[in-house]
């Protein structure tokens, strides 16, 4: 008798905390923004794990990673497998965590290609919002806990980042049906982390790719957060074995300044990297801004990542001994689909914009 109660204790235990786990799984898939119509860049980190094949290259960065880069394009060109790891506002601390979780796998890219542009600001920096999107999709481990702590503000806390539903709560007057069909299978946006973006902005200010605001060398010091963490991840690829190359991707955008190139320059010199400011070679890839960018030059629309994304396959190419893959039957299979819909969902893209225009 007494066996048979302490079997229906343990039964009960065991089943209430199963239930209580599968409800909290519910809650937390059901209360988490989709990002499939709006903010796609949400995805990009959880769909990262979706990949079939490993990539040999990511590209690590904030946004205009992923309005730049466009994988597909770099497969036609060269043969090469990569994805973009960027999200919007992601600094440098988030790109360094990005760049240690890929490289923690026994199978892992061999070059990573970092974007330098957000070394511009301090280390207070924090937008909650865009941590979430960056950070939420991490697969769970000990990187992820030092990401949110590095990235996190005072009000973040890593419980949130595991239990989504405590910070998600109120969402529960905004739940749609997208909330529930796609809470645990979710389709792909992105493109191996590249949004497609055909919006256009028209207007541009009048100045140079590569004028700057006029400002002191005192106003654009790294600050020491972001030398550390810049640092760091050049250590990390070091001793991981893998290539590295600094970049600031194109723009019309005035925030910056050259004594931020030679700061980043000084900086990778004793480790061998090598770092290039892409915005002086707008012409060289027939960049035009206003009709390749949605935001007045801040950004590449689609039209304008595909001519840096030719222009970059060819600098890699010609400076770097990165493994092509245009001879590997199995990446061959997975890239045809990868640029199928790429192309696919251009075409669906720009029949929108006309739609809307009309």
């Amino acid at each position: 008798m007494m066996q048979n109660r302490l079997f229906t204790l343990c039964f009960n235990i065991i089943l209430k905390t199963a239930l209580a786990a599968l409800l909290v799984t519910v809650l937390n898939r059901v209360m988490m923004p989709k990002y499939i119509n709006e903010n796609e860049d949400g995805r990009v980190t959880a769909d990262y794990y979706r990949q079939e094949l490993t990539p040999d290259i990511i590209f690590v960065g904030s946004s205009t990673v992923f309005s730049a880069v466009s994988p597909p394009i770099l497969w036609e060109e060269k043969g090469y497998a990569s994805y973009d790891r960027g999200n919007a506002s992601q600094t440098i601390w988030t790109s360094y965590y990005m760049i240690e979780d890929a490289l923690k796998d026994t199978k892992r890219p061999g070059f990573v290609v970092l974007d330098v542009g957000f070394i511009k600001y301090d280390d207070n920096f924090v937008e909650e919002p865009s941590n979430r999107k960056a950070l939420d999709g991490m697969r769970l481990s000990a990187t992820k806990y030092r990401a949110v702590e590095a990235a996190g503000g005072e009000d973040e806390r890593f419980i949130e980042y595991l239990f989504p539903v405590l910070r998600f709560h109120t969402r529960w007057k905004e739940l749609t049906l997208e909330d529930f069909t796609y809470a645990f299978v979710s389709p792909m946006v992105d493109h191996a982390g590249y949004l497609i973006d055909y919006e256009v902005t028209k207007t541009v200010p009048d100045r140079r790719p590569g004028e700057y605001d006029t400002k002191t060398y005192e106003e654009t010091r790294i600050s020491p957060k972001n030398r550390e963490y810049l640092i760091k991840i050049m250590e990390l690829c070091r001793d991981k074995g893998v290539g590295l190359m600094l970049m600031k991707l194109p723009s019309l955008s005035d925030n910056w300044s050259l004594y931020y190139d030679e700061q980043v320059k000084k900086m990778a010199e004793p480790y061998g990297v090598s770092y290039i400011n892409f915005d002086t070679y707008s012409d060289e890839m027939g960049i035009d801004y206003a009709l390749d960018s949605p935001d007045e030059g801040s950004h590449l629309n689609t039209p304008g990542a595909e001519k840096f994304s030719r222009y970059l396959a060819g600098y890699l190419s010609e400076n770097y001994d990165i493994k092509t893959r245009e001879n590997d039957e199995a990446y061959i299979k997975v890239w045809g689909r990868i640029v199928e819909k790429y192309e696919a969902d251009k075409k669906l893209k720009k029949d929108l914009i006309n739609q809307e225009t009309q």
